[in-house]
């Protein structure tokens, strides 16, 4: 699975179905966050082919304000700056509009949104990076990316299978700043969802 992507919507082909209850998997672009409890400053569904966002930045320097979208094919971010723009200093407004992006920490997900199931599956791919195009000033274009973890919770804990690291962590949701559990990748779909299960409750049982 650590393999590079050229694009969002390879990602999004890697898996079509919840590996435990085989609901459809739903895409979404997203920015990482710290705390759990924590809302994510972008989170918005696949429309067509691409994502519609707005992107809001103030400091004591400056304000960013813009509409962006990207497209899941061509891997194109285009912004369109809502705030007034000075033609001196219109490609640096671009590009800082695109560094603010960037430090959002965006990626794409795939996500179970079923109720029935309770494991939370979800799948996200490593955070975006973006390049400067020779020919615009308005859109950049985001670097092919790996697919960073998937995910799922059972009981109390939290697990993850991390692609990048090759390697499996399972985290207690009530001890947040407690060391993982780590051990080798766990392969769902071959192992099953009962094995999978009692594959942890070994490994929380005996560590």
């Amino acid at each position: 699975m650590n393999k590079i992507l050229d694009n969002i919507e390879t990602f999004i082909n890697l898996k079509e179905k919840c590996p435990f209850c085989q609901n459809k998997l739903k895409p979404s672009l997203t920015n990482f966050v710290m705390a759990a409890d924590t809302i994510p400053l972008i989170k918005c569904r696949l429309q067509g082919e691409e994502f519609y966002f707005n992107i809001k930045h103030t400091s004591h320097s400056f304000q960013i304000t813009a509409q962006a979208t990207v497209n899941i094919k061509t891997n194109i971010l285009q912004l369109q700056l809502t705030t007034p723009v000075v033609m001196e200093q219109y490609a640096t407004d671009y590009i800082m509009a695109k560094s603010v992006f960037e430090n959002m920490k965006p990626y794409v997900e795939l996500y179970c949104s079923s109720r029935r199931c309770k494991m939370k599956y979800h799948m996200c791919s490593d955070i975006f990076i973006c390049l400067k195009r020779e020919d615009s000033y308005s859109s950049f274009y985001i670097k092919p990316f790996s697919a960073y973890m998937e995910s799922f919770v059972t009981g109390d804990y939290w697990v993850q299978n991390d692609w990048i690291n090759n390697s499996a962590n399972i985290y207690n949701r009530n001890k947040t700043d407690s060391d993982p559990i780590r051990t080798h990748i766990l392969n769902i779909e071959s192992m099953g969802k009962e094995k999978v299960i009692n594959r942890i409750k070994t490994l929380v049982t005996f560590s």
